[in-house]
């Protein structure tokens, strides 16, 4: 009896030191691939992102997203973590590359995202896009989003940059919203003649500033011929590419900006223009949602243009929108169904929400948004993408230092350090001849 009992006892410790053993090896992997939950089984779900000002509307819409997906979703929360937009891209690329990334981020697409999915570090969605979720989605949103055919990323909002205009300040001083790059001139000069500041740019982020040089090249040279530089089968030192800097210039000189702008973030400078201070204001379409939100003295006073044309361009109709940013899965998890079914909801989410708050164009095709809460600016700048070719910011499409070599070059521009000609040859050396 005794030797019978002792054999069970040995035979039960056996067992419950094997089932230890074995549930520790299936809880660990040899390959370094994280666990995004299976089914029945509770997860964190981690999410880096952009939206750190508290009160934007990008912000509360994103949010907003992720709460109704961790309510209808409690066994599989969404954790975020908000950093500035430098400070994420740097701690991405570093985390990518150590294997450390979180189950969902932020990214910009095109040329940003392309080192990630080359090194295989993002997950592609085409399986899990089969359910219908594609035919959701507009299709010339995922340019961005996909390489070699296959789709690594959903889209965020379609951005569209957008030439604001304060209707009060042309009224006040009897000044029509010009149309050409001439009359932009003619009313830069007469608002410093009545002691305004006509325009503000943020030049010490530098993509504020980018954003004048790549729509003036762009109304030169088509899309395809900036495509044709921007992916190294064509110079930038050409007579056109010089010009689209010469006109740069000849804003800087007009006097369309304050000196101080130089040192100036984007935000401070906005300020400025939401306080009703300043009569221009070229940036994306993301401010309307502030310009109509109530918390500024602009509400209602605000238009949406087109940038001025340049006179005599073969491309003038041509605008800078799209998607720029973009939502990813890390490639390195194990069970990646639930992460995938938490992005599609988010993104979904945070795109109508935005619509509906007035600070984004969907890339979704939206069921039942409420047009009522959609403001008129959104409105004006979706009239305006159904006319002439469009392309994404020129930092988003190239590739590493090649992008920062681009803003730097750009932000010499503005103050003035750099002509013109050597603009565009150092802009060829840079990014092309090395």
């Amino acid at each position: 009896m005794k030797k019978t009992l002792v054999r069970v006892l040995s035979f039960f410790i056996m067992f419950t030191v094997m089932s230890a053993i074995m549930f520790g090896l299936a809880a660990c992997s040899k390959d370094g691939t994280k666990k995004a939950g299976t089914e029945g089984e509770p997860v964190t779900l981690n999410f880096w992102h952009p939206y750190v000002s508290t009160g934007d509307t990008r912000t509360v819409s994103f949010q907003k997203a992720v709460d109704d997906w961790n309510k209808s979703n409690p066994n599989a929360k969404v954790v975020t973590d908000a950093l500035d937009g430098e400070t994420l891209k740097s701690k991405l690329k570093t985390a990518i590359a150590a294997n450390e990334a979180p189950e969902l981020f932020f990214s910009l697409g095109a040329g940003f995202l392309k080192p990630f999915v080359d090194a295989g570090k993002v997950l592609a969605l085409d399986d899990y896009l089969k359910d219908g979720t594609l035919e959701k989605i507009e299709l010339s949103c995922l340019t961005g989003c996909t390489f070699d055919g296959k789709i690594y990323a959903l889209p965020a909002d379609m951005m569209f940059i957008c030439f604001y205009c304060n209707t009060e300040l042309f009224d006040k001083y009897g000044l029509k919203i010009p149309e050409t790059h001439q009359e932009l001139l003619e009313v830069i000069k007469a608002f410093r003649e009545k002691g305004v500041t006509p325009m503000t740019v943020g030049v010490k982020d530098r993509w504020p500033a980018m954003l004048y040089q790549n729509i003036y090249a762009a109304q030169l040279m088509g899309v395809k011929g900036i495509m044709d530089c921007l992916e190294k089968r064509a110079s930038f030192d050409t007579p056109e590419f010089v010009k689209s800097a010469a006109l740069v210039r000849e804003l800087i000189d007009a006097g369309a900006i304050d000196q101080g702008d130089m040192g100036l973030s984007r935000d401070e400078v906005e300020e400025r223009f939401l306080r009703g201070e300043i009569p221009m204001y070229y940036n994306g379409s993301w401010v309307a949602g502030r310009i109509e939100s109530g918390e500024y003295p602009v509400k209602g006073k605000i238009v949406a243009k087109k940038y001025p044309a340049i006179e005599g361009a073969k491309y003038p109709k041509n605008y800078q929108g799209g998607v720029w940013d973009v939502f990813c899965v890390n490639a390195n998890l194990k069970n990646p169904d639930v992460a995938v079914s938490a992005l599609k909801f988010i993104d979904y989410h945070y795109v109508k929400n935005l619509y509906e708050a007035g600070a984004g164009i969907p890339s979704w095709k939206l069921e039942n948004p409420d047009e009522s809460k959609v403001n008129k600016l959104t409105k004006q700048m979706m009239e305006f993408t159904k006319e002439g070719d469009n392309f994404i910011a020129w930092d988003v499409i190239l590739v590493g230092e090649d992008a920062q070599n681009h803003l730097d070059l750009v932000q010499e521009l503005f103050v003035g350090t750099i002509t013109p000609e050597n603009f565009a040859k150092e802009m060829q050396k840079r990014l092309n001849e090395k």
